[in-house]
Parts: C-alpha cells; sequence; structure tokens
C-alpha cells in the first residue's frame, strides 16, 4: 500500500501540513530550485518573533517562537482568563495583639486550607497603618491589595475577640474601609474569642449584622471560643484544652473547605 493512502498518513497529514515555519513576511518559504521537493524552513533568514498569521475561521494558529501550528482545537474567541483559577480564601483577624488566641485560630485554618490546596492570605491590624484605620481613609493605598484579594475570594473568614461584649474596634474600623456589598457573593466563617460563655451571642447580634450589612447572605454558623479552651505558645502554636471545642472548630473549617473546594459549574 502506498503511503500516502495509509490510514495513519490520511489521518496525520492534516495535522502536519498545519504546522510550519514562517519567514519574515508571515508566509511559507519557497521551495530552493536547486532541490526540487525539499522545503526551506529558512534557518538562515532574519528572525521576526512578533510575526502572526492570517487565523482560518472560525479558529486561528498558535504561534510558538517561529512555528504555526493552527489549533483547529481552540475557538477563536479562546481567552486564558476562561481556565478557572485557584480557589482563595481571605482571612481577616480583629485582634490589635502581634500573638493572639483568634490570630492562632486564623493560623490553623489557613494551613487546613494550604493542605487542601486553597489559596489563603491573611490580614491583621497591624497589616495597615494604624491612622489610616482610625480616620478611614478609604482611598489609601494601605488598602487596595486586601480590597482586590476580597474581590477575587470565594469565602472569608473574620476572627475577632470580644470587648465589652462586642468585637474590636479595629475591625470595625477595618470593615467600614471595605466597599458597599464586598461580601456579596461570598461564604462567610466567623470566630470570636472571650474570656466567658456569657459573650457567646455576640457573633449573632454584633458581629454578623455587620457582616450582613456588607452584603453577606451565605453566613456560617460561627465559633465562639472560650480562653481557657485553648492555649497558644509563645510562638504562636495553638494547642486545644477542649476537645469539643476541637471537634467544633475543625468541622466548621472543614465545611467552609468544603465548599470553596467543590467543583464550578460547567461554562
Amino acid at each position: 500500500m502506498a503511503l500516502r493512502h495509509s490510514p495513519a498518513f490520511t489521518t496525520l497529514f492534516p495535522l502536519f501540513s498545519s504546522v510550519k515555519r514562517l519567514d519574515r513576511g508571515g508566509e511559507r518559504s519557497p521551495r530552493p530550485t536547486s532541490t526540487p521537493g525539499v522545503s526551506d524552513l529558512g534557518y538562515n533568514k532574519p528572525r521576526n518573533h512578533n510575526l502572526t498569521t492570517p487565523a482560518l475561521s472560525p479558529f486561528r494558529p498558535l504561534v510558538i517562537g517561529h512555528w504555526s501550528l493552527t489549533a483547529f482545537f481552540l475557538p477563536s474567541n479562546f481567552n486564558l482568563r476562561h481556565f478557572p483559577k485557584m480557589s482563595s480564601i481571605l482571612l481577616l483577624s480583629g485582634s490589635p495583639s502581634a500573638n493572639s488566641r483568634s490570630g492562632a485560630l486564623l493560623e490553623y485554618a489557613r494551613q487546613h486550607f494550604a493542605s487542601a490546596g486553597l489559596e489563603a492570605h491573611t490580614f491583621g491590624l497591624r497589616d495597615f497603618p494604624a491612622e489610616d484605620l482610625i480616620f478611614g481613609k478609604y482611598d489609601s493605598l494601605a488598602f487596595d491589595r486586601v480590597k482586590r484579594l476580597l474581590a477575587d475570594a470565594e469565602a472569608v473568614v473574620v476572627a475577632t475577640p470580644i470587648y465589652k461584649a462586642s468585637f474590636t474596634g479595629g475591625l470595625k474600623a477595618l470593615l467600614d474601609i471595605l466597599p458597599q456589598s464586598a461580601l456579596r457573593g461570598k461564604t462567610v466563617l466567623p470566630l470570636a474569642t472571650g474570656g466567658s460563655p456569657a459573650h457567646q451571642l455576640a457573633i449573632d447580634y454584633a458581629l454578623k449584622p455587620v457582616l450582613s450589612a456588607l452584603g453577606a447572605t451565605d453566613l456560617l454558623q460561627g465559633v465562639y471560643v472560650v480562653d481557657k479552651q485553648l492555649q497558644v505558645s509563645s510562638d504562636g502554636r495553638l494547642q486545644f484544652l477542649d476537645e469539643e471545642l476541637r471537634t467544633r472548630f475543625t468541622d466548621a473549617v472543614a465545611q467552609l473547605t468544603g465548599i470553596v473546594a467543590q467543583p464550578s459549574p460547567a461554562l
């Protein structure tokens, strides 16, 4: 059987024929007259890395260096933005302390998210200029990064100590900086720590209304932690002293992980 009539030839020839070397003008290099039947690949010709070739509707060529591969499997409206991005979670700490129980809870959750293949970013009050927070400088460049990451995040974890039956003023100042409806379409997990069980309703009656005002509708139940239920070492490592608390907290983190990591609907 002649090669040109073989099944492999008739199947692969259209693909191989779509690969061509580009010269300065973006066309096939002419065959030299001295050697009929041998393509001039143009290795000695001047190179132009900005060459493109007209797309064959509805497809377009994929140009890599000097090679043009007519990518018949890529539609003309193909865009890398159509690829799903890594799911991300933003963590906000409302504690003014460098080493706190609420901050240790956030770090514990961040490590869990990272182990599940999720991108997680943590911000605390100390990451922003105190003057910008106190005076509500909404246009300060110091808040640009947190606003951008918040816009891209699928979920948010907010942790705060409870002072005088409410969350911290620093956290309120930070939440006031965020754009209106900044939490719309995001799953939010609130966490709080306090000196006694007497303030465990602060999540429902103080923190959640503010989060709702920012557009949050998918609010998880949240976890309230009494200070004596956990211990934080000098290097920030968290140790649970109450097994029931450990179960509640890890279940809440696992629930949020499952929500964020679930496959997106097909485009």
